[in-house]
């Protein structure tokens, strides 16, 4: 949701006020990097264990 709401933000706002596009590239990357740090803690786990099958790779 956070990567949807980036894009959303940085669409739109500089489609609306023009004036304010640098403060929506802004928000729009924190967004961005919250959303990719939510889904860095959620799947860490995941994806640094050994697969269930111990096969390689």
């Amino acid at each position: 949701m956070l990567v949807a709401l980036a894009a959303l933000v940085r669409v739109l706002v500089p489609a609306a006020a023009p004036a304010w596009t640098l403060q929506a590239i802004a928000v729009s990357g924190l967004l961005w990097s919250a959303g990719f740090a939510v889904y860095f803690v959620a799947y860490w786990r995941v994806l640094t264990r050994p697969r269930p099958d111990g096969k390689p790779g």
